[in-house]
């Protein structure tokens, strides 16, 4: 069929390779979208998932979080390594909308700002 993805032709060659049980049952779905990323952080008010998008995300068992939380993640675990576990923990047994991260302003801080 000229309509398959070459690229997700050869994905699925591989995990055929892998004998991975892909009933679902052994497999996480992750989603990181770059939401409102041309928005200035401080402008930013909506929320990056909808409630409608959230029931599909709860219901397809999959954990979604933004690029912002994933380097909110990544800076708390260098901050303290010990959270690792932890981190992870919340990652796989997410479904729907990570709540970890979702406030850029406790990781991050704008150029300039002196609090």
């Amino acid at each position: 069929d000229g309509d398959v993805d070459p690229d997700l032709s050869r994905y699925i060659d591989q995990l055929a390779k892998l004998e991975v049980n892909r009933d679902g049952s052994d497999c996480k779905g992750f989603l990181v979208m770059g939401t409102f990323r041309k928005t200035p952080l401080s402008e930013r008010i909506q929320p990056s998932f909808p409630e409608p998008v959230k029931r599909v995300l709860e219901r397809a068992d999959i954990c979604a979080f933004t690029g912002l939380q994933l380097l909110g993640l990544v800076l708390e675990s260098r901050k303290d390594p010990s959270l690792k576990p932890t981190i992870t923990k919340e990652l796989f047994e997410t479904r729907g909308v990570l709540q970890r991260a979702l406030e850029w302003n406790e990781f991050l801080t704008l150029a300039g700002d002196d609090t």
